[in-house]
């Protein structure tokens, strides 16, 4: 019945178009049946488009419960201040500093670093207005070097020349706690080499690094200020990645021999948030 009254209503409009455009009776019937096709087949196409937008509501769900790792992700990682763990101890901040001051040949008492804030002191060899001098030279080339050096979140403390007081005992370069019993063994090294890789960077928030060396397994404690959140665990991720390449190289390998280890990474309320181990 819906193709009868189709096919009246084009028969209709081709007797006018006939008239105008000197068709032949073949050719109007050959128009004919493809615009009643075209009729015919436009419920069918109504029903295709929506099949399509189902597919498309259902992509769109599927997508939004996958976890996020957007180009805002991508954009974060590329953030991130590379650790470059060293076994070359001439790699560490303080030893670069030192190497400044001769090279500009200002006479130095001490180049140390502190943690908690991060503060890296230097002491240096003069007073007064000569201590002014050394004080505005040296400001704009160790800052220079500390961003060359991806250090960002640190206090810089220049202080003039004092006596040293004999009874007072010297701090230890970076902050590196040993409990129990220490072996004959590299270790003190490899932890002093993982804390100045992460030590001064805003994206680690290092606090400290303590390590147990036992007969059987050495355990190692990376404490942060990182709160617990997704940009963390990105973060977390980079650390874990970066220790385990450090602790691949040969070199690292030769100085641990077949140690077994555990490395703990705690966030600021001292929660575990990530661990590199060898059993």
């Amino acid at each position: 019945m819906k193709e009868s009254k189709s096919t009246e209503q084009l028969d209709k409009r081709l007797e006018s178009f006939d008239n105008s455009l000197q068709l032949h009776s073949e050719n109007i019937e050959e128009q004919k049946k493809r615009m009643i096709s075209a009729v015919q087949n436009d419920e069918p196409r109504k029903q295709s488009f929506k099949l399509v937008l189902s597919y498309i509501l259902i992509g769109c769900i599927i997508v939004s419960t996958l976890p996020l790792y957007s180009s805002t992700a991508t954009d974060f990682m590329q953030k991130l201040l590379p650790m470059n763990i060293s076994n070359d101890q001439n790699s560490y901040i303080d030893r670069k500093i030192s190497k400044l001051l001769e090279v500009e040949k200002i006479a130095f008492q001490n180049v140390g670093i502190s943690t908690n804030p991060f503060t890296i002191n230097i002491g240096l060899m003069s007073n007064g207005k000569r201590f002014d001098e050394q004080k505005s030279i040296l400001i704009p080339k160790i800052k220079k070097l500390l961003k060359k050096e991806n250090i960002d979140d640190y206090k810089l403390e220049i202080t003039p020349y004092h006596k040293p007081n004999p009874t007072k005992e010297t701090k230890m370069t970076g902050e590196v706690k040993v409990e129990g019993k220490v072996l004959q063994t590299k270790w003190p090294i490899i932890v002093s080499n993982i804390y100045n890789s992460m030590a001064g960077k805003s994206t680690y928030k290092m606090k400290g690094i303590s390590f147990k060396e036992g007969k059987d397994l050495v355990n190692i404690t990376i404490r942060t200020g990182l709160e617990k959140d997704k940009d963390t665990k990105i973060i977390v991720k980079k650390i874990e990645n970066e220790l385990q390449d450090y602790f691949a190289e040969e070199k690292t390998q030769k100085q641990i021999g077949n140690s077994n280890y555990e490395i703990i990474i705690l966030d600021k309320e001292k929660n575990m948030i990530g661990k590199v181990e060898k059993y």
